[in-house]
C-alpha cells in the first residue's frame, strides 16, 4: 500500500512499521504543530476493523505516564485510524539484541515501571495479551518506559474472564493457558512480565522453542547459573512468575513490583568484586556454551538443507537464531527459505506437469488432438525436453497427418471435379483449344490459391468463438467460456469438439481437486478442505459430493468434541475440556457457545 499524503487533518511524514492490526505513519497535526504516530488499519475486516476500534476505545480509556497515550480515532477513505503520541527511543527488544550495557538498577527499574503501567490496565479490566520487548519502547532522553499496542487488548467481562476462543499473541511470551486457547484473566500477561524479566537480565529468552510443546514443558536455565551475583529473590520472582497454573503465580503486579523494588534498593543490587568476577566468569562460560550450541544447530541445519530435509532445516536454524542472533544464522536462514519457495513451487510445477500429461494423453485417446498438443506444449514450455510431453507431442502430430492426407486427398477430388466441369463447359461451348483449357485450369487453380490465402489469412467466427473461450477458461472464467462455445450459432464441429474438450478439462479438475481437499481433510485441515473446494467454478457433482460429506464429517466431529469435552469436565479434567474444544473449528457458534457454558461452570465451581 502506498504512502498516503494525509490521514485526515495528519499530515503523514514517513512510514515507521507495519504489524499485524495496520501501517504505523510519522505524521504532523497541523492544528498545534505536533508530531504524532497514525495508526491505520491495513486490512479492512469486519473483524479487524472491530478489533481495531475496541483497541481505540480501550486505549483512550487509559492515561498513564507508562502506556501511549491515544490523542484522536477516526476514519479516513473507509479505514480507521488512530492518533497516538509519538515516542522518540528505541524499543527493549532493540536494547536486548543489541545487548546494551545497563546496570541492574536500570533493568529492574524498567519492569517496575512496566508492572506499575500494565497493573493499572489491569486495574481498569483490561488485558494487553502481547507484552514482549518490541511492544515496550523505552523513550530517548527520560528513559521511560512506554507500554505500546493495546491491539489485542480485549475488555475483561464481568466474570474476569474473557471469551475463549481465538489465540492472539507471540509464542515465546505467551502463557500456557494463552498458548491453548483456554480463557484469559490478567494473569496471562504476569507470565508475559516475567519472561521479559527474565529476558532483559540474561539477554536471553526463557522460553527459546517456537512451539507450543515448549511453552508447556520447557523450564527455563535458572538465572543463578547464568549470573550467580544477583540475589536469589529474584530468581524466585521469575519463577513464581512463570508457573504454569495462574492461580500459583502472582496474582497482582503490584507484589511483584514490589519485591524488585526491595532488591534494587537493597545491598544485593550493588555486588562486589567478587560477585562481578562471577558473573563475568559465568556470562563467558554462558557465552560459550552458547556458541557451541548455535555450531551445532547451524551444522545440523546445513546437512539437512543438503539433504533436502527442508522443515527440519528450518527449524534448526530458527533454534540457532533464538540462542544468538548471528550473521551466519541469518544467511542460512534465508537460504533455507528460498529453498522452500522453489521445494514449493517445484512440487507446483510437477502437479501442473503432471495434470497436463494425463489430460493430454486422455484427448490424444479421444482424438481431440489439438487439445493433446496444447498440453504437451504446455509441459514442455516448463522443460523443452520432457520425454513424456515430447513423445505425446509427436503421437500427436502424426495422428493429425492422417487426418490432414484423407482432407487434402479429398480436396484433390473436388479440385478434379471443379477442372472436369470446367473442361465439359468449355467443350460445350466449342472452345476446345489447348490454349484455352490452359487459360481456364489457370483461373481455377489461381482462385483456388486465393482462397486457400484468404483461408489462413482472416481466422472464421467459430476459431475466433474457441480462441476466445480457451482465453476465458485459462483466467479460471469456466463458466463464461461454456457459454461462449455454447452460444456459437449455427453449431460447428469444431466448436462441438472444443466445448466437449473443455468440459472434460473442467471434469478432470474437480475430481483431482476433490480428491486432494479429502487428502487434506484426512489430514485434519478440514477447513481448508472446504475452502479448497468452495472456490471452485461452476460447481461440480464431485466437488459438491465432498463438500457434502465434509460438512457432514465437520458437523459429526464437532458434537462428537463437544460431548467428549463434557464428560471430561463432569470427571474434574476441566483442563482436558478446554483442550478437546480448542483442537475443532472455535470459531463455530456450537463450540463457542459449549466453551462459554464450560466456563460460566468453572467460575460457579470456584466461587463454591
Amino acid at each position: 500500500m502506498s504512502v498516503p499524503a494525509t490521514v485526515s487533518r495528519y499530515q503523514i511524514k514517513q512510514e515507521l512499521g507495519q504489524g499485524a492490526m495496520g501501517t504505523l505513519y510519522l505524521a504532523l497535526d497541523p492544528l498545534i504543530d505536533r508530531l504524532v504516530a497514525v495508526k491505520l488499519l491495513r486490512v479492512d475486516t469486519e473483524e479487524l476493523r472491530s478489533r481495531f476500534l475496541r483497541e481505540a476505545r480501550a486505549g483512550g480509556r487509559l492515561q498513564h505516564k507508562n502506556i501511549v497515550t491515544f490523542y484522536d480515532v477516526g476514519v479516513h477513505d473507509d479505514q480507521p485510524f488512530i492518533a497516538m503520541e509519538y515516542i522518540k527511543g528505541e524499543t527493549l527488544a532493540e536494547i536486548i539484541s543489541r545487548k546494551a550495557t545497563l546496570s541492574l538498577d536500570r533493568k529492574l527499574k524498567l519492569i517496575e515501571e512496566l508492572c506499575d503501567g500494565l497493573g493499572y490496565a489491569h486495574d481498569a479490566g483490561l488485558i494487553h495479551r502481547d507484552i514482549k520487548p518490541a511492544n515496550l519502547m523505552v523513550t530517548e532522553g527520560a528513559g521511560e518506559l512506554k507500554i505500546l499496542d493495546f491491539g489485542i487488548a480485549r475488555v475483561t467481562d464481568l466474570t474476569g474472564l474473557t471469551q475463549a476462543g481465538g489465540i492472539l499473541g507471540t509464542m515465546h511470551y505467551m502463557s500456557p493457558e494463552q498458548a491453548q486457547g483456554r480463557p484469559l484473566d490478567h494473569r496471562s500477561d504476569i507470565f508475559a512480565v516475567g519472561a521479559v524479566l527474565y529476558e532483559i537480565l540474561t539477554y536471553r529468552r526463557a522460553f527459546a522453542g517456537r512451539d507450543l510443546r515448549d511453552v508447556l514443558q520447557f523450564t527455563p536455565v535458572p538465572i543463578a547459573q547464568l549470573a550467580p551475583s544477583l540475589d536469589p529473590v529474584v530468581d524466585d520472582v521469575i519463577e513464581r512468575a512463570l508457573l504454569p497454573e495462574p492461580e500459583n503465580r502472582y496474582q497482582h503486579l503490584r507484589e511483584l513490583a514490589k519485591r524488585l523494588t526491595d532488591v534494587r534498593t537493597g545491598v544485593s543490587a550493588r555486588p562486589s568484586d567478587d560477585q562481578r568476577r562471577a558473573d563475568m566468569v559465568a556470562g563467558q562460560r554462558r557465552a560459550s556454551a552458547d556458541a557451541t550450541q548455535v555450531e551445532s544447530y547451524l551444522s545440523s541445519a546445513q546437512t539437512q538443507l543438503g539433504q533436502r530435509n527442508l522443515a527440519k532445516a528450518l527449524t534448526l536454524v530458527n533454534r540457532a537464531l533464538d540462542v544468538e542472533r548471528t550473521q551466519a544464522g541469518v544467511e542460512l536462514q534465508q537460504r533455507v527459505l528460498l529453498a522452500i519457495e522453489d521445494s514449493e513451487k517445484g512440487h507446483e510445477r510437477a502437479a501442473s506437469v503432471g495434470r497436463s500429461l494425463r489430460a493430454g494423453r486422455e484427448n490424444l485417446e479421444s482424438g481431440a488432438l489439438k487439445a493433446a498438443i496444447r498440453a504437451a506444449n504446455e509441459v514442455l514450455a516448463y522443460d523443452p525436453k520432457h520425454p513424456e510431453a515430447v513423445e505425446l507431442k509427436q503421437r500427436a502430430l502424426k495422428a493429425g497427418e492422417g487426418q490432414r492426407s484423407v482432407e487434402v486427398e479429398t480436396t484433390v477430388l473436388q479440385t478434379d471435379r471443379t477442372s472436369d466441369e470446367v473442361e465439359t463447359t468449355v467443350l460445350q461451348t466449342g472452345r476446345t483449344s489447348t490454349r484455352w483449357l490452359s487459360l481456364a485450369a489457370a483461373i481455377v487453380f489461381a482462385s483456388l490459391s486465393v482462397g486457400a490465402l484468404v483461408w489462413l489469412a482472416l481466422p472464421n467466427a467459430e476459431d475466433v468463438a474457441v480462441a476466445e473461450a480457451l482465453a476465458l477458461y485459462d483466467a479460471g472464467e469456466r463458466a463464461a467460456a461454456f457459454a461462449r462455445l455454447e452460444a456459437f450459432d449455427p453449431p460447428r464441429p469444431v466448436v462441438t469438439e472444443e466445448l466437449a474438450e473443455l468440459r472434460a478439462r473442467w471434469t478432470f479438475q474437480a475430481e483431482e481437486l476433490a480428491m486432494e481437499a479429502k487428502a487434506r481433510a484426512d489430514d485434519g485441515d478440514v477447513d481448508g478442505a472446504v475452502a479448497m473446494l468452495s472456490d471452485f467454478s461452476p460447481p461440480h457433482d464431485s466437488i459438491t459430493a465432498v463438500l457434502e460429506e465434509l460438512r457432514v464429517q465437520d458437523s459429526e466431529d464437532t458434537q462428537s468434541a463437544i460431548e467428549t469435552a463434557r464428560v471430561f469436565f463432569d470427571n474434574g479434567e476441566r483442563q482436558e475440556a478446554f483442550d478437546v474444544l480448542q483442537n475443532v473449528s472455535p470459531a463455530t457458534p456450537e463450540v463457542q457457545e459449549a466453551l462459554a457454558l464450560l466456563t460460566v461452570r468453572w467460575e460457579q465451581q470456584a466461587e463454591a
